[in-house]
């Protein structure tokens, strides 16, 4: 999660650097594995200012072709990132100092970066919509049209969320849009947590945005509860269909 976003933000920092994408090294079912470029095995092919971009726990994911070469030909720096939750730090043992971590790090090295998942995708994504002149100004700010209450839109329940969203709806009817229907309210009436179907797949962002429009409130509580720099799409979400956030995060 958060390979695209990545790459953009690497390219950014970096306009000089041209990327070439070693996922095609991949061996799919149906498909014959690939062969490295012969130049890519040369012992001088590489350099100590080379970038090899991949995500965290990288050993998991990367082919055993492309893990030799990195162990056995490649001299340049090893930048993993991600935009999850990740409690512990992907990279362990001794002399790591040329592998970088960059996502929502609790325990972040020197030579490590916070950046949260908000931001690759305002960078990749939102920004158009919500440029900084935008953000400062309120008469430029994106303005839904209020027809609901309360849209909950979330498929990984978790139990604070659930009980606040059970609890605002004693205030007003809450549309229950994921497989989570938030929990009885101690009242005892599930009257107001209404199940819906708007027929939009959660990480369909742009169609989510326009269902979003339609509610006076949208729920975006984060699901990290003590995470110190986790926070994702779901406030710009918000802020993009012009509707209010009920947030909760670092």
């Amino acid at each position: 999660n958060g390979m695209g976003e990545s790459k953009l933000m690497l390219s950014t920092a970096l306009p000089e650097y041209t990327i070439n994408d070693l996922s095609q090294m991949r061996i799919g079912e149906g498909r014959p594995p690939k062969s490295f470029s012969p130049e890519y095995l040369e012992s001088n092919y590489t350099n100590p200012h080379d970038i090899f971009l991949s995500i965290f726990f990288m050993e998991k994911f990367c082919t055993p072709k492309i893990y030799r070469w990195l162990l056995t030909h490649f001299n340049g720096q090893i930048a993993i990132f991600s935009g999850e939750s990740e409690t512990s730090h992907p990279i362990q043992g001794a002399n790591r100092d040329h592998m970088h971590a960059f996502g929502p790090l609790i325990h972040k090295r020197k030579q490590d970066m916070v950046v949260t998942y908000l931001q690759m995708t305002y960078m990749k994504i939102f920004k158009e919509i919500l440029s900084p002149s935008v953000l400062v100004d309120p008469n430029l700010r994106p303005r839904g049209n209020q027809t609901h209450y309360m849209i909950y839109a979330n498929s990984n329940c978790v139990g604070f969320r659930e009980e606040a969203v059970g609890r605002l709806s004693e205030f007003g009817p809450i549309h229950c849009a994921g497989k989570c229907k938030g929990k009885t309210p101690p009242s005892g009436n599930r009257a107001n947590l209404v199940k819906i179907k708007t027929g939009v797949g959660l990480m369909n962002w742009w169609d989510n945005v326009k269902v979003y429009a339609d509610y006076r409130f949208c729920f975006v509580m984060e699901h990290e509860k003590n995470h110190p720099s986790y926070m994702t799409e779901k406030i710009i979400m918000a802020f993009s269909a012009g509707c209010i956030p009920i947030y909760y995060g670092p």
